[in-house]
């Protein structure tokens, strides 16, 4: 058979400016980071906590992180919606550094051992 077609890898996501230290090493990330540190702090002045505001979220996603993120975003999106049947929600995992925009009211960011995971309500 045919060798397997080549992997490329993804580019390295940038972090959040509310929930992370690392910096990015890409360029085009300068360009928006003043507009999202400014939506950070307003962020900050409505929430106590800017990367989770639902406990029962952050629950779920501290008992089902693993450093498998394929395995992580199953056992998490089984236990979300057996918490919430009714309400969708979107999860999202990855290796390192996690870079999102998703407009929400309930969220919830847990990062742990080099995987972050984020959930939020989809509509």
């Amino acid at each position: 058979p045919p060798p397997p077609p080549p992997v490329v890898p993804l580019p390295c996501p940038c972090p959040s400016p509310c929930c992370c230290d690392s910096q990015c090493k890409f360029r085009s990330r300068k360009r928006r980071e003043l507009n999202a540190r400014a939506f950070a702090r307003e962020v900050q002045s409505s929430n106590d906590n800017p990367s989770c505001n639902n406990t029962t979220l952050r629950d779920a996603i501290k008992q089902n992180l693993v450093n498998d993120v394929w395995l992580a975003k199953e056992m998490i999106q089984k236990a979300v919606t057996a918490k919430y049947p009714s309400i969708p929600y979107s999860i999202i995992c990855a290796t390192g550094d996690l870079a999102y925009t998703a407009q929400s009211q309930d969220f919830c960011l847990v990062q742990q051992n080099n995987v972050s995971c984020y959930v939020f309500r989809s509509s």
